[in-house]
């Protein structure tokens, strides 16, 4: 059984859905920090601040770690990456 989720990530969007398969049954979450967040966020983290984004996977996705983890990786790069100027 899982932990009990805080209100505030359960109001999050993303985190309905798979990010790789979209399926609406999530087995778990997690959360992406860039190594270098000033290429892919609109603006620099405030000093002191951390650019992450929060994700779900469902069970079959997340069974795959091999596969799951560059996907999610490459995944998260793009929704990250900022718009053409």
């Amino acid at each position: 059984m899982s932990p009990p989720v805080p209100p505030w990530l359960r109001a999050l969007p993303d985190l309905e859905r798979c990010i790789l398969c979209r399926r609406r049954r999530v087995h778990a979450r997690g959360l992406f920090v860039p190594r270098e967040p000033w290429l892919y966020c609109p603006a620099p983290p405030t000093p002191g601040k951390v650019r992450v984004l929060f994700y779900a996977l469902c069970r079959r996705c997340f069974r795959q770690p091999d596969r799951a983890a560059e996907a999610v990786e490459a995944e998260c790069l793009r929704r990250m990456r900022r718009p053409p100027p």
